[in-house]
């Protein structure tokens, strides 16, 4: 499920598969109880108003002992272009990199808060665990023109 028609369109687009890819609100999916094996959160818990709703819901799709899984960025440690970009916004402003800095926003991208949100959903067999991505930019450029295009917080 994604708000973005754009992504949905795209992930319809990769060809035949059975997963469902629907615009939708991820505190209420248009899926009936336990109708699913796999419900998938990608770097999205961190912006909703209510991450444990959506992870409920997420469990309550999902048939029994199917997964319930969701990634987000570990904006405090993990992501490292943006929390060096954000330690200079620190030194050059710091009231904006106060305000702003995702590593401060997002407190539950972190494990333990993760840990405490899937258990607080009734979920068993909760594991959290890194996922080493490298990030390697041809140039500058490579790195800094997407973050003109506006998208995000760091954009922002």
């Amino acid at each position: 499920m994604g708000r973005s028609a754009g992504f949905v369109a795209a992930a319809r687009a990769q060809g035949s598969s059975p997963a469902l890819f629907a615009r939708a609100d991820a505190q209420a999916l248009p899926v009936g109880d336990a109708a699913v094996d796999v419900a998938v959160s990608g770097l999205v818990l961190n912006f909703l108003p209510e991450p444990g709703a959506a992870v409920a819901e997420a469990a309550r799709v999902v048939t029994p002992g199917g997964l319930v899984a969701a990634y987000v960025w570990d904006y405090a440690e993990g992501m490292g272009f943006l929390r060096h970009f954000w330690d200079a916004v620190t030194a050059v402003d710091p009231s904006s990199a106060a305000e702003l800095d995702e590593g401060r926003r997002f407190p539950l991208c972190r494990p333990a808060p993760l840990r405490r949100l899937w258990s607080e959903a009734a979920l068993v067999e909760v594991e959290v665990a890194p996922i080493e991505v490298p990030t390697r930019f041809t140039d500058f450029a490579d790195l800094w023109d997407p973050l003109l295009a506006g998208q995000g917080p760091a954009p922002g």
